[in-house]
């Protein structure tokens, strides 16, 4: 399962993504341009992936996420459409 390739799809546009993750952030007051791991893991949830599905998603950004647990999503969105 490989979610993160949004380039490959020409349907989605990185202007669209960011905007997501900009509005998921504003929700729940996350810092600007970051959300949580944690909140990620919720959302997918959310949309009913299993754990064992969402542990695959997640592990694929655990490059991007810092110490901290927080993903920068600008830096994240802007090399998926390089």
């Amino acid at each position: 399962m490989k979610l993160f390739s949004l380039k490959t799809n020409p349907a989605i546009k990185q202007t669209d993504v960011k905007n997501a993750f900009r509005m998921l952030c504003k929700e729940y007051g996350e810092k600007d341009n970051l959300i949580h791991r944690s909140r990620i893991k919720e959302i997918l949830e959310e949309i009913g992936l299993d754990a064992t599905e969402i542990t695959a998603l997640v592990g694929q950004l655990d490059q991007d996420i810092s110490k901290d647990g927080f993903l920068n999503f600008e830096d994240f969105v802007d090399r998926q459409f390089v």
